[in-house]
């Protein structure tokens, strides 16, 4: 059996890429082997995968110090830079492709479930009990390594023991419910004069679990007006 590699998250963990999850490719739903087969060929020339994410603040405040978010797509070239720098400097006689954020053919939720990152929340973004709704994801790479596997977490969903729900009742469009999210609804919504979720979403920051890792109001307003853009370009 060969000898497991160390991973060396340091460097990723100060600039906020603090989740990190390592599955071998033989281990991925067929669904995800498809994915990842069309787009590198031969998938067999690497043995696992790994789900980068970030959770909290972390990683907007590394951002603003490295002046990248004067870059379009800042987060996307942070992250892309970051993980550059992190595979040369440590891994670099390991073989390793970034497959996301480079393309976007990639079921990351299904990788977040398979993480135990990732729950469904009434208003759609994934939640779990350490970081709540604030995180992200951020990369996928594959790579010919000898990783530690990554025991996902087991925890339930914090939905699950909430019993006011204050997430739905704070939802102005009315778009959210114990069996998710309307999009329709809260793109209507959203897309009004005046609308109060431009560049928030009410009903994520009512959320009471983990609080202390909500995003600044200035990270925010960034990730919703990025998706407004999204949404008015074509016309959704």
């Amino acid at each position: 059996m060969p000898q497991i590699q160390p991973f060396k998250p340091e460097q990723l963990n100060d600039n906020g890429l603090n989740l990190q999850f390592v599955i071998n490719i033989d281990d991925l739903p067929s669904s995800i082997k498809e994915q990842l087969g069309r787009q590198v060929d031969p998938l067999h020339r690497y043995r696992q995968l790994v789900l980068i994410g970030h959770g909290g603040k972390t990683l907007w405040r590394a951002l603003a110090e490295g002046r990248g978010a004067a870059k379009e797509d800042p987060i996307d070239h942070f992250t892309v830079d970051v993980i550059s720098n992190w595979l040369n400097r440590f891994h670099a006689n390991t073989h390793s492709q970034v497959i996301y954020p480079t393309s976007q053919d990639i079921d990351l939720i299904t990788l977040g479930e398979l993480a135990g990152w990732h729950h469904e929340s009434p208003f759609k973004s994934g939640i779990n009990n350490i970081w709540g709704p604030w995180f992200a994801y951020r990369a996928v790479i594959l790579a010919d390594s000898h990783f530690a596997i990554t025991p996902p977490q087991k925890a339930p969903s914090p939905c699950t023991t909430c019993s006011e729900k204050i997430c739905i009742s704070s939802c102005p469009a009315e778009a959210c419910s114990e069996q998710g999210l309307d999009i329709n609804k809260c793109i209507r919504y959203r897309r009004t004069p005046n609308s109060k979720c431009a560049k928030t979403c009410l009903a994520r920051i009512s959320c009471p679990v983990q609080v202390q890792h909500q995003y600044t109001e200035t990270q925010l307003d960034f990730h919703y007006t990025e998706s407004m853009k999204i949404i008015n370009q074509f016309d959704l």
